[in-house]
């Protein structure tokens, strides 16, 4: 779900996405942008992510990107699977089950590493701290990416992160985290990891 404003938003979906437009004081009008609607026999395309940069929706599946920019629309295939999108200012990271992590500028997709020892990763967030990458996992703790190098954090709750398995994450204004566990709850931390 991605609201513009109070009589625009755009939703993705099981086989579709498009935008509710308000009609009334209190209607609104489902209008569809996907192409295959109507030919998806056997296809089972969910999208689960809907993200705006700048003139351009995306929307997120675990096989594709469509990118409508006015009328348009353009589809990037997933390099094997996306399992994860986040947005951080005018970029989309996509972690991809097999293949790394990838960023989208509005225009291509492009590989930022592979995963350590070639084995998945689930990353569950991502928050962009000037040139470098903040990335927080669900069970292999804290990184750092910044020119090519991706690097772990040792910080005060990396360890707690690790063993209480993360599943949200959030940058709360512009000097703490919040990070949202499995097994034992919330930790919030400045950008050192301290509580």
């Amino acid at each position: 779900l991605l609201i513009v404003n109070d009589s625009l938003f755009y939703t993705g979906a099981d086989k579709d996405f498009g935008f509710w437009k308000r009609d009334g004081i209190q209607g609104f009008t489902y209008q569809s942008c996907y192409p295959f609607r109507e030919s998806t026999k056997g296809l089972n395309e969910e999208f689960w992510g809907v993200y705006e940069l700048e003139d351009e929706i995306v929307f997120v599946s675990f096989d594709s990107l469509f990118i409508r920019t006015g009328e348009q629309l353009t589809k990037i295939a997933a390099p094997s699977r996306f399992s994860r999108s986040f947005q951080s200012g005018s970029l989309i990271f996509l972690a991809d089950e097999s293949e790394g992590l990838f960023q989208f500028d509005g225009v291509s997709l492009t590989k930022l590493f592979d995963y350590p020892d070639r084995q998945a990763w689930r990353i569950m967030g991502i928050d962009r701290e000037g040139e470098s990458l903040f990335i927080v996992t669900r069970d292999r703790g804290l990184f750092r990416y910044r020119d090519g190098s991706l690097t772990p954090l040792r910080q005060e709750v990396s360890p707690y992160l690790q063993r209480d398995q993360v599943f949200s994450f959030t940058a709360i204004e512009e000097d703490h985290y919040a990070f949202g566990t499995i097994l034992i709850g919330g930790y919030i931390t400045d950008h050192e990891g301290r509580g």
